[in-house]
């Protein structure tokens, strides 16, 4: 990544930049932690308005202009996070 590029204070977001709905990253993160905890989808009704989203993506074209680009799956990344934390807290 060329630094020289880079604006100072510039929010980037990183991630897979692929669009993952909330059901699915949750079923994910359940299934690769082993949870056992019951998943209650749909049990309330969506709420209406500007701040519900159904869906998540990071916006990478600003870091892909700066030639980076994502090696770790979404699922990868969930695992690692897990990993990680598991042993942090010994």
């Amino acid at each position: 990544m060329e630094s020289n590029n880079v604006e100072v204070n510039q929010n980037y977001d990183v991630g897979t930049g692929c669009m993952v709905s909330i059901r699915d990253f949750v079923q994910i993160v359940q299934r690769i932690s082993k949870s056992k905890s019951k998943l209650l989808f749909g049990e309330k009704q969506m709420r209406v308005n500007e701040y519900e989203v159904s869906n998540i993506s990071a916006e990478i074209s600003e870091l892909n202009k700066l030639g980076w680009f994502p090696e770790t799956s979404l699922e990868q990344g969930i695992e690692s996070l897990i990993n990680y934390l598991a042993h942090s807290k010994s």
